[in-house]
């Protein structure tokens, strides 16, 4: 059974979400994601390094989009890291996405 790389990326990142909000589980969790975020990183770069910037097989992700995906989520657990005011920037943060989209 292949499993779906975008799934698990989208379905650990909800999770992380809603951890992120509760002050006491936004250190780990931002912990966890940024650490996330860095096996990103160093997989889009030793990939675009065998590959270049082409599709990665069983998903439809460039090494381009992985490496900023990476970056984000580096960049948002280190927020979420901060207790309180971390919780309460990704919340409004996202709400605001939600609202815009």
């Amino acid at each position: 059974m292949a499993i779906n790389i975008e799934n698990t990326f989208k379905a650990t990142n909800k999770v992380l979400n809603l951890a992120g909000y509760v002050p006491i589980f936004s250190t780990t969790s931002g912990r966890f994601r940024a650490l996330l975020g860095i096996a990103k990183v160093i997989a889009s770069i030793v990939i675009a390094i065998v590959l270049g910037n082409g599709i990665i097989a069983a998903t439809s992700l460039t090494a381009g989009q992985l490496l900023l995906s990476g970056l984000l989520d580096w960049f948002r657990g280190g927020i979420e890291i901060v207790p309180v005011y971390g919780s309460i920037a990704c919340m409004t943060y996202d709400l605001a996405r939600l609202v815009l989209v």
